[in-house]
């Protein structure tokens, strides 16, 4: 009947998704069996499916939500989310499907109106991020992987630096005691000044009141992507067609002049620290 055709079409091939993905888990494996012994079949794009799966935080049985997406111009996604209704955990992941590309991407937006906040950004969790006007560097594996816009980006660099300095805040922070008496104060620190500052222009950045500003996503796996403007105007997804694919990304990557994508090959060293230079995809079954 056509609930069990429904049912069916919304299953999912862990193996043409969780096993294709580049980045390591140690339980995929499991689960790929699982989802196979299953009978589960391919999961179409928009389609979802929950997988049982153990809470990372109080190890009770929750629920993985995954969901295949596909990103206009670029290429399909595999969107992962956990809620643990037993302590309240939430985890998002956001993993590219496909093979590992041969060359890194480095890609440089300069943004000069509000309409660049809202370009799509996909920052994979191998992508390094870099403000020049902040001197601000944070380098691969600093912020995980996510699927957003530059404005909600920023918003998130933002959380970031605020919760992994909580001492920067308070009391405590502004007001150093100089001796146990409790009646001298030192003045706040450079240190302290200097990040004060740097969250009060990402925070002008987000909302649109700083501009021109520059955002580089340097990606050695090319799993990272910001969305490009045609003519002024974001281009929506609905203008996707898998047939003229190649030469209207090209078109439009070539008229945007805010957006600059630059590919370029990566350093042994940064093969070493992706595992690539121990990974032998040809004529793998000698020796």
């Amino acid at each position: 009947n056509r609930a069990d055709v429904d049912q069916k079409n919304r299953r999912i091939n862990a193996k043409d998704t969780i096993c294709s993905s580049s980045s390591s888990d140690n339980n995929a494996d499991e689960r790929c069996n699982e989802a196979k012994e299953r009978g589960v079949e391919k999961l179409g794009v928009g389609e979802g499916i929950a997988l049982p799966t153990t809470c990372p935080s109080c190890q009770n049985m929750t629920t993985t939500n995954m969901c295949i997406t596909n990103i206009p111009y670029f290429k399909e996604l595999i969107i992962m989310a956990l809620n643990c209704e037993q302590c309240g955990y939430k985890s998002n992941e956001v993993k590219a499907g496909g093979a590992i590309p041969k060359l890194g991407t480095k890609i440089i937006l300069t943004a000069q109106h509000e309409d660049d906040l809202s370009r799509d950004v996909l920052k994979s969790d191998t992508a390094g991020i870099e403000i020049p006007e902040l001197e601000l560097v944070l380098d691969e594996g600093g912020l995980s992987g996510m699927y957003t816009t530059v404005e909600g980006l920023l918003d998130k660099i933002h959380i970031q630096l605020k919760d992994a300095n909580p001492f920067q805040f308070g009391d405590s922070a502004a007001n150093i005691h100089q001796d146990n008496e409790d009646s001298s104060f030192s003045r706040s620190s450079n240190a302290r000044k200097r990040y004060l500052d740097i969250l009060d222009k990402i925070k002008a950045m987000k909302t649109g009141n700083t501009f021109p500003f520059t955002l580089i996503i340097t990606d050695p796996l090319s799993n990272s992507f910001v969305s490009p403007i045609s003519q002024n105007h974001l281009v929506p997804a609905a203008t996707f067609c898998e047939e003229n694919e190649n030469s209207r990304r090209n078109e439009l990557y070539d008229t945007d002049q805010g957006l600059n994508v630059i590919r370029y090959e990566r350093s042994h060293e940064q093969n070493e620290g992706l595992g690539l230079n121990d990974m032998k995809t040809e004529n793998y079954h000698d020796g």
